[in-house]
């Protein structure tokens, strides 16, 4: 077909996951592997929005608050990993950003939290706070030059892969 190689959305997904796991910087591990989740997310769900995605992957039709479960409760590894996580207050970037300068303008702005952080290993929060590393890195919040934002990340990545690794594999 005009020498253009067609790719299935399932290869598309297992290139970025493979290529996810060949890289040896933090920060493109991870959005590799994202790029990966969120293809696979976007096809289960079949909604269009990474906010709606989200809130599917939290939600009772997706295969991810059972897994996580399971893994909590087989793998030692995976539950040092999201306590680990769960000490660590990740901050909301955008919603600093978009306070500070309506600060600035003299208005005021609907508070939210300037912070996310998993709540007593509760998987909504912790999808939440990964999203949230997802969206600091994809709006330029996240400094690949410091030592605790690259371990963040390098942490969000070994808890995604082990809940994400199934589809793949």
């Amino acid at each position: 077909m005009n020498g253009i190689n067609y790719y299935s959305p399932e290869q598309i997904e297992r290139a970025f996951f493979n290529a996810s796991n060949e890289q040896n910087t933090s920060f493109i591990r991870f959005i590799l592997l994202w790029a990966s989740f969120n293809s696979r997310i976007a096809r289960d769900s079949r909604e269009l929005t990474d906010r709606k995605m989200i809130t599917w992957v939290k939600g009772n039709e997706s295969v991810y608050p059972t897994r996580y479960q399971e893994l909590l409760d087989t793998n030692q590894n995976f539950t040092a990993l999201v306590n680990k996580l769960s000490r660590i207050r990740v901050i909301n970037f955008m919603e600093f950003k978009y306070r500070e300068k309506a600060r600035r303008e003299n208005r005021t702005r609907q508070d939210k939290s300037d912070f996310k952080q998993v709540q007593n290993g509760d998987f909504s929060s912790l999808i939440e706070v990964i999203y949230l590393v997802r969206c600091n890195i994809v709006h330029g919040s996240k400094n690949i030059e410091r030592q605790n934002e690259s371990n963040l990340v390098d942490l969000c990545f070994q808890i995604l892969m082990e809940l994400y690794r199934p589809d793949i594999i």
